[in-house]
């Protein structure tokens, strides 16, 4: 049954594509925002140098000129965006976001998430034989197995994370007693912004809330971690779930990039990855109606 599954199959669409572009565009846009010696201060690059895994990081490379590490960096994110021989940037793409994550001393989970997947998505990529990922063909059976073992693989390690995230909360005690809400959100630091900190306030100085908010982060990132086992209809109701509640850290805490990469990984972990994204036709072609109707 489960061999007849991963052959019957196919992964090899814009959705994947779309989870690539996620994960290059978040480490993208790092790369293009923040200055190299910034992101790479020579005390902690030169230390992760040394040995192991660090030693092959294109910024240890490329040490003496950070700029041309960033922008070969830069390059090959963009390619993978582009969509422009998977087989290859597949690889690429996880020596880059496994070489930021060694070398530089600015990293948040995302960027940690990012590593993983990619370094997963390797098997992925290599059996995609297309020359762009976001078109869709027929692939072999190989490729096919390949992928949605892989697939599998990815979402036991999305489940672990979620389950890792809510069980090392529950040893806190401004989490149990429904707290750490309110001390977070005014962090000088990780904070809400000012801007938007006087509309929300009331509910971080009302008791009840500020619980109901901790305790809600708590129960859905357990759902997340049970989702694994869930029928595909209850999936299909924590995706949107799951990524709202991301998009709420990016817009209070500013993890923008962290956004992108929790996104990337939900779709793997709670989508369908044999259904690509539909694009309507309907839609494009009254467009572009409406655009000759002007002219």
């Amino acid at each position: 049954m489960l061999i007849k599954y991963l052959l019957a199959e196919n992964p090899f669409n814009n959705k994947l594509a779309l989870v690539r572009s996620l994960l290059a565009t978040s480490t993208l846009l790092t790369l293009l925002f923040t200055d190299a010696k910034l992101l790479f201060s020579a005390p902690f690059v030169n230390q992760g140098c040394i040995s192991g895994i660090g030693e092959y990081s294109i910024f240890c490379i490329f040490w003496d000129n950070l700029y041309v590490a960033k922008y070969i960096a830069i390059t090959i994110l963009m390619l993978v965006i582009i969509g422009f021989l998977p087989c290859l940037t597949g690889v690429l793409h996880w020596w880059i976001s496994i070489s930021f994550f060694t070398s530089s001393p600015y990293i948040d989970g995302g960027d940690q998430i990012i590593s993983i997947l990619t370094f997963l998505l390797i098997p992925v990529t290599l059996s995609d034989t297309r020359m762009n990922h976001w078109k869709l063909i027929p692939m072999n059976s190989i490729s096919k197995l390949i992928a949605n073992f892989s697939f599998i693989v990815i979402r036991i390690q999305i489940s672990v994370v979620y389950l890792h995230a809510a069980v090392s909360k529950l040893s806190i005690q401004e989490w149990l007693n429904g707290t750490v809400i309110y001390y977070w959100f005014t962090h000088n630091n990780f904070g809400v912004n000012d801007a938007i900190l006087p509309a929300i306030l009331p509910l971080l100085e009302n008791n009840w809330s500020v619980f109901l908010i901790t305790w809600a982060v708590l129960v859905l990132e357990l759902m997340l971690f049970a989702a694994i086992l869930a029928p595909i209809k209850i999936k299909r109701v924590l995706l949107p779930l799951g990524v709202t509640f991301h998009f709420f850290t990016f817009i209070i805490h500013g993890l923008g990039t962290f956004f992108l990469a929790m996104t990337a990984a939900l779709i793997l972990y709670l989508s369908k990855m044999a259904n690509p994204i539909a694009i309507s036709r309907m839609h494009f072609n009254f467009g572009l109606k409406k655009l000759s109707h002007y002219h």
